[in-house]
């Protein structure tokens, strides 16, 4: 699912900074490449929260 998203972007990102000149590549770049970085942070973090989260409550309860 992730790979898919990450592909998808990275192909939106290629299409878009070809579409584009030099001066605003760099400026959209930087912004598509932040923004997949903080996309995959959340999407590895969320679920490690959860887990975590899931077994300290199992620990408690039993």
């Amino acid at each position: 699912m992730l790979i898919k998203q990450l592909l998808f972007l990275s192909t939106l990102l290629i299409g878009t900074t070809r579409a584009m000149d030099d001066g605003a590549v760099t400026g959209l770049a930087i912004l598509w490449i932040s923004l997949i970085v903080v996309c995959s942070c959340i999407a590895i973090v969320a679920p490690l929260a959860v887990i975590i989260w899931f077994v300290l409550r199992l620990r408690n309860n039993g």
